[in-house]
């Protein structure tokens, strides 16, 4: 079964649903609005849900409350997002994506496909 790539939001909610194994959207909404104190409960619910769809996350009933946990490991779903990035990014042949690479440093983009010195 593929994994699927998780957006930047869903990605937060994951890191922290592998750091807690399982926990509710309320704590894990506590938790984004440090970052970002004009996140709503209900955006966080939404995400959740479609996540739940996406088959990256499952609940299970505690009483009122939905436990969430990860369906994915961690390890599984970085390697996933890393080759996505990289199909995605590579424009050119790649020895010069492994040159960019070793040596991030010393390139600079001149354009959107075109990488120099």
């Amino acid at each position: 079964m593929p994994v699927i790539a998780p957006t930047e939001r869903e990605f937060e909610v994951l890191k922290i649903l592998w750091n807690r194994e399982k926990t509710t959207v309320r704590d894990v909404w506590n938790l984004l609005r440090k970052g970002d104190p004009e996140l709503a409960y209900t955006t966080v619910l939404s995400v959740f849900q479609v996540m739940e769809k996406k088959g990256l996350v499952a609940h299970e009933t505690c009483g009122k409350a939905y436990l969430y946990h990860p369906l994915q490991p961690r390890q599984k779903t970085v390697l996933s997002l890393m080759r996505n990035f990289v199909s995605k990014s590579l424009t050119g042949p790649p020895p010069s994506f492994c040159c960019m690479a070793s040596r991030p440093a010393t390139f600079r983009q001149k354009n959107s496909t075109h990488w120099t010195h």
